[in-house]
């Protein structure tokens, strides 16, 4: 599912890692996932990645928020949504999961949902194409460039997001389209 639009999140930290010069993703075992940490934006930074199913994701992240003792609300998750078109991004903190069955495992296994989240918009499927279908699908060619572009308003929400936190990057980036 490498390049698929579901996998939007991982899509945005690859983007996010290269372009903030932190090192190659690694897997830890006793987190079921892979991350990347150094100092960007002036903080130390971790990004992590489950390597557990989507809907399970939440097994690896209670993991690393329970051995770093993080309090759910300073993380960030980021995760493909269908309900917002492609080349808009949504920030959002105390919602329900939506349907997303990846948001649902981590509301369960924090025992919360006050975690801040980032939802990089992937649009609806065509008629006759089942959402499940759809997301595991990768973007078509005329798409690409689109979503290259919503990664970047991403990478500038994000900076906000850490520089002034949640309700600015709300404020600014809610809304915002990508040109093309």
């Amino acid at each position: 599912y490498e390049r698929t639009r579901h996998n939007a999140g991982f899509l945005l930290l690859e983007e996010l890692r290269s372009s903030f010069g932190l090192p190659r993703f690694k897997a830890v075992n006793h987190f079921l996932g892979e991350y990347s940490e150094g100092t960007a934006l002036g903080i130390e930074l971790t990004l992590f990645r489950p390597l557990t199913y989507m809907n399970r994701s939440g097994e690896a992240v209670r993991l690393l928020v329970n051995y770093f003792r993080l309090d759910p609300a300073r993380i960030l998750v980021v995760h493909d949504d269908l309900d917002i078109p492609l080349g808009r991004i949504r920030f959002s903190q105390g919602r329900g999961s939506g349907g997303h069955k990846g948001i649902e495992s981590i509301i369960e296994h924090l025992g919360t949902k006050t975690f801040p989240r980032l939802r990089v918009g992937i649009g609806r499927p065509h008629k006759g194409i089942s959402g499940t279908q759809y997301v595991l699908q990768p973007f078509l060619k005329e798409e690409e460039e689109q979503f290259r572009k919503a990664l970047s308003l991403a990478r500038e929400g994000i900076v906000c997001f850490f520089e002034d936190g949640i309700l600015a990057a709300m404020n600014s980036f809610n809304g915002r389209k990508v040109e093309g």
